[in-house]
């Protein structure tokens, strides 16, 4: 069950610190922010400026539609542990059919952990997105503060890293 709080440019990875104190951490989260709003992906990135959440600081990689983020993970350039997804952008479900397929096509049944983030929700209901076993979370971009976003994403993030926990302690005992 899922949790609800409040033009294509290259691919971009952003790692969200300088701070020399942080060179010890571990390897960053890997979250893909897709969305086919520019300002969104900037906005996101400041909004995670200097975010450490469990010793590791974060990532980003950006892509601006379902279908480059399909790319991505078929790739297997990255492996993410988070995916920030925008309802709307070239169809008014490509966010939702993003997720659907992720989920399925690619087998990722934990993880990543998705988080979809809307500003249009009259093309997306909380209540709805939430019943669909492909979303995690859902975010309102007219109620998304900086607090709320990096609430969402630790508590995904711990999620992803109970999961990866529990995969890892049945391989090695299997």
């Amino acid at each position: 069950m899922g949790v609800a709080v409040g033009d294509a440019m290259d691919d971009e990875v952003l790692v969200l610190s300088d701070d020399p104190a942080e060179a010890e951490l571990g390897s960053p989260w890997k979250i893909l922010v897709v969305d086919d709003d520019a300002d969104v992906h900037a906005t996101t990135g400041f909004a995670l400026q200097g975010y450490v959440f469990m010793g590791r600081k974060v990532s980003l990689s950006s892509a601006y539609s379902g279908r480059e983020a399909l790319e991505m993970f078929n790739g297997h350039e990255l492996e993410f542990d988070l995916a920030l997804i925008d309802v709307v952008m070239e169809t008014p479900t490509d966010g939702i059919d993003t997720a659907k397929a992720i989920r399925k096509h690619l087998e990722c049944v934990q993880v990543p952990y998705i988080i979809l983030r809307s500003g249009q929700p009259a093309y997306a209901r909380a209540d709805d997105l939430l019943a669909m076993p492909e979303i995690n979370a859902y975010l309102n971009k007219a109620k998304l503060s900086v607090e709320l976003l990096q609430q969402a994403i630790s508590q995904g993030l711990a999620i992803t890293a109970t999961a990866r926990d529990a995969d890892g302690n049945r391989t090695r005992s299997e």
